[in-house]
């Protein structure tokens, strides 16, 4: 009978020690997976700002990009109308004279010629 006893208490054990084992099992599962979960988290924000961060810089650079082409143009407008004043200053005087002469001498020309 004690030999029954044992056998039955030895099971009781085995149960037991399977239940514990089954209870770390799954207390463990949930604490790697929370630390999973946590890590993916984790990852995923460091992610976002490393994206944000390289987001920024493109951004700063095509828009130092754009500003430099910005002056170039402004720049290369300044060059021509400066050459185009310069040039209107070069022939200012005898564009003046043209059409003074257009507007007043060349009417009394053409009078002339149609009287005689």
């Amino acid at each position: 009978m004690q030999e029954m006893q044992d056998i039955v208490q030895r099971i009781l054990t085995i149960d037991q020690n399977a239940r514990d084992m089954v209870q770390r099992n799954e207390e463990e599962r949930k604490t790697r997976e929370e630390q999973a979960r946590s890590r993916l988290e984790q990852m995923s924000t460091e992610e976002m700002d490393q994206a944000e961060k390289q987001g920024r810089a493109l951004y700063d650079r095509k828009m130092k990009e754009a500003e430099e082409e910005s002056q170039q143009i402004l720049s290369r407008n300044a060059e021509a109308i400066q050459s185009l004043e310069q040039h209107f200053l070069a022939v200012e005087d005898s564009l003046e004279a043209d059409i003074f002469r257009e507007i007043f001498l060349e009417p009394e020309t053409q009078e002339e010629k149609s009287n005689q």
